[in-house]
């Protein structure tokens, strides 16, 4: 069997439209005893409170299988159609999984007044969403920590380990900002978080001096972040030993970029920013980075970035 990228398609969609079915069904079996006239029982209140339960990690795993097929998709970009032996052996147990619960539907469907018959379909059912999960989660968590994936994603920079791997797509122009991060909010408190990881990334500044400060963007952030936000490395993408640590927190790496990427002249004159060294765009516009000192903001000057004083 050769597995394509239509055909994960087709899985997926078909896993999320079980759930879904399953998902209608428990609602409807609720709302039914809640309205059955029958003597109320601590059975039956247990009953509605497992189906209560279950209905809501069924609605969990359509948004899981929904937002990790998208995030795939998106971070690893044709590579997600990888066929191989592996995919195909994986995937046909989703198929398998996928039939065995279609195979349920098509029984004859419990009386709402049979509580027996109602716990074992569920039980039935729940057996295989924690299967299908599994083998879901087993499969495509294999694209993102095979060596041949980190091979191509890593091809040309002795990134950190902990580097997130959307980081690394966006640094190498596998991917743009907008298909690797989901929009949140608006206004001032806009973020975007990370499909692959969920870290949020919003525009952070700090005042280095009384008339100076230095700011990252969001997507500066965004290629500097680790996995989940554990750390942060220098947007800049240099060589030096000092840009290839992990800083801790968003502050030491406004920190380092004002100590290692920012000169300011001793006699109050231009203040000098350093270009950087990554693969994407090097316009000011596309950095990521930005000083200001004074009313006064970083500009591009001659391929320089620079903030000039007044006068």
């Amino acid at each position: 069997m050769v597995v394509t990228g239509i055909e994960i398609v087709a899985l997926v969609a078909a896993l999320i439209s079980g759930f879904d079915s399953a998902r209608q069904l428990v609602h409807a079996w609720k709302e039914g005893l809640q309205k059955a006239r029958q003597k109320k029982t601590s059975r039956k209140a247990k009953f509605i409170k497992r189906l209560d339960e279950f209905e809501e990690s069924l609605a969990e795993s359509i948004t899981t299988l929904q937002r990790k097929y998208t995030r795939h998709c998106r971070v690893l970009g044709s590579r997600f159609q990888t066929r191989d032996a592996e995919a195909s052996k994986s995937l046909n147990r989703v198929a398998g999984l996928q039939q065995d619960l279609f195979t349920v539907f098509r029984q004859n469907l419990p009386d709402l007044k049979d509580i027996d018959e109602q716990e074992a379909w569920v039980n039935r059912t729940e057996t295989f969403r924690n299967n299908a999960m599994s083998v879901y989660h087993q499969h495509f968590e294999r694209f993102e920590t095979h060596s041949e994936a980190k091979t191509s994603h890593r091809p040309s920079a002795n990134y950190s380990v902990n580097l997130c791997v959307s980081a690394i797509a966006y640094r190498e122009n596998h991917q743009p900002f907008e298909n690797l991060t989901y929009r949140v909010g608006g206004g001032e408190k806009k973020r975007w978080d990370c499909v692959a990881c969920g870290e949020s990334v919003s525009r952070a500044s700090m005042a280095i001096s009384a008339n100076m400060s230095v700011w990252i963007g969001p997507s500066g952030l965004f290629k500097a972040h680790c996995e989940a936000g554990r750390a942060w490395m220098c947007i800049w993408e240099s060589d030096t030993e000092e840009c290839q640590q992990e800083f801790a927190s968003r502050k030491d790496l406004l920190v380092h970029m004002a100590k290692a990427h920012t000169r300011q002249a001793n006699d109050g004159g231009e203040t000098s920013v350093d270009l950087p060294a990554g693969q994407r765009r090097k316009g000011i516009q596309y950095c990521g980075y930005g000083v200001r000192i004074g009313d006064l903001e970083m500009i591009e000057s001659e391929g320089r970035f620079v903030v000039r004083a007044q006068g």
